[in-house]
């Protein structure tokens, strides 16, 4: 599908399910951990295996999608995933349950916002609309979906949530489906080289810790912030 007038609605309906999909399943994540009767230290393994194996399955879906020239399609196939094990919170209960729910759900929705960009940014160049434009309707989806995610809570329980982030991302699936493809890489072999160099530049490497360290500061707040709340009667 050549890029054209239509290419914006298409990202703003693709970013609007996928940061909904976010704000459905994320800032309440915790709470429902602890209400299948994890302790904290359980609930932080479960949040911190889940960011570990982003940290492949992010890079591992980017390679896939090089490889072949199929952004679009492996976008696809990981926002279905990613419906399918946001479910798996139902079904598990025991910490090894949970554990694997939590691995699953992490591993299929790492790439999703990487590869959307990925779609995004050339898209952007060739219809002339702006990448914020779309980054900020996720943005504002996020927003959304974490206070229908509250409604949720208070209407119908904690356990209605994986369902919820699961619609949501198969309406991702579907709205990708439509999006423009990007074109194939010309070559690996100079963007593997780039890579190593990168990885050899100390400011770049400097730049990685100070994200890194960003992030981190406030992972203990995430996670453990809206249990807090819940006990307290905000949540």
């Amino acid at each position: 599908m050549p890029f054209g007038s239509g290419a914006l609605p298409r990202f703003l309906l693709v970013y609007a399910a996928l940061y909904a999909g976010y704000g459905l399943t994320t800032p309440f994540l915790p709470a429902l951990l602890a209400e299948r009767g994890l302790s904290s230290t359980e609930v932080g393994l479960v949040l911190a295996a889940g960011t570990g194996i982003r940290l492949a399955a992010g890079p591992l879906a980017g390679r896939i999608a090089d490889r072949l020239g199929a952004g679009r399609g492996v976008l696809v196939a990981c926002a279905a995933l990613s419906a399918a094990s946001a479910l798996l919170y139902l079904a598990g209960h025991a910490f090894a349950g949970l554990m694997l729910a939590g691995i699953a759900h992490a591993a299929a929705t790492a790439p999703l916002a990487p590869l959307a960009d990925a779609l995004a940014l050339p898209a952007a160049a060739a219809s002339r609309f702006a990448y914020g434009t779309v980054r900020g309707a996720g943005s504002a989806a996020f927003i959304a979906g974490t206070l229908a995610a509250g409604q949720v809570v208070a209407l119908v329980g904690l356990a209605a949530l994986p369902a919820a982030g699961a619609a949501a991302f198969l309406v991702l699936a579907g709205a990708s489906a439509r999006l423009p493809g990007a074109a194939r890489p010309a070559a690996q072999g100079p963007e593997r080289a780039g890579a190593r160099v990168l990885l050899r530049s100390a400011r770049f490497r400097r730049l990685v810790a100070v994200a890194a360290l960003v992030i981190g500061s406030h992972a203990v707040h995430d996670a453990f912030a809206v249990i807090r709340w819940r006990e307290a009667g905000l949540a």
